[in-house]
């Protein structure tokens, strides 16, 4: 049986993004809240972590945010080493996403989303065709739209879980 989820992870800080790169990524990209950073939060020592692991993997990185704050997508892009980022990225629709890909001249082959929800990050990855990385939520604090979707898919989770459907750990 086919995977859910191509790759996931507990942290992307702690993750070995060379396994991505083995596997034909060339561009990362990344949601904001409960996969860079806590909710809320400000770019923090974290981000740059990942972003070194991502340029030594040699990834590029772009952030994909569903936030209405431009400047939080820009200061995330900026800590993180890039100017790629949408914000209202309007996830799970993949819109905004392709777009950016297109803009970008990426393909789709060679990217992926890494997200912490399944109900809107998968979706939109699996939508736009390309790979995605489940990152376990930073903090159990969420927006109430955030907690629903969680009441939702952790069922899926655990039994996806159970049956090995998360894919490859990096």
């Amino acid at each position: 049986m086919r995977p859910k989820v191509d790759f996931h992870t507990a942290d992307l800080a702690k993750a070995d993004l060379t396994v991505l790169a083995r596997a034909g990524i060339r561009h990362l990209l990344l949601d904001i809240d409960n996969t860079l950073a806590e909710p809320g939060q400000p770019a923090g020592p974290r981000v740059g972590i990942i972003a070194e692991h991502a340029r030594a993997a040699g990834l590029s990185l772009g952030v994909v945010t569903n936030s209405a704050s431009a400047q939080r997508a820009a200061d995330f892009a900026r800590a993180l080493g890039t100017d790629v980022f949408i914000h209202l990225a309007g996830k799970p629709f993949p819109f905004k996403l392709n777009r950016l890909i297109r803009r970008m001249g990426y393909q789709r082959s060679e990217c992926a989303l890494a997200g912490d929800q399944l109900q809107t990050d998968r979706r939109c990855a699996r939508w736009a065709k390309i790979y995605f990385v489940l990152v376990e939520p930073l903090s159990p604090s969420d927006a109430l739209i955030t907690r629903l979707n969680r009441l939702i898919e952790a069922p899926k989770r655990r039994r996806w879980a159970r049956k090995g459907l998360l894919g490859t750990r990096i």
